[in-house]
């Protein structure tokens, strides 16, 4: 998986894993789902910081595992 995101910080390396770990801008655009004039901005539930988190622990649950290649500033896979 990869995306074109504005990439982590070098220094945020060893928290990225951890719950409650972000780099949304913050307060969070609060949006209402249904208001087509808001396509777009991050989805309600974005930048919490519990993706990579849940990910991880569901991978291993299953065997695997997941490994994070940062590319500051472009994104990352």
């Amino acid at each position: 998986v990869s995306d074109q995101g504005g990439g982590i910080p070098r220094s945020g390396l060893p928290r990225v894993f951890g719950y409650l770990y972000t780099t949304a801008r913050s307060p969070l655009p609060e949006v209402d789902p249904g208001d087509s004039s808001y396509q777009g901005l991050p989805a309600v539930l974005a930048g919490y910081g519990c993706g990579l988190s849940l990910s991880r622990m569901y991978a291993r649950y299953f065997g695997g595992d997941i490994q994070l290649f940062p590319m500051q500033g472009c994104g990352g896979e």
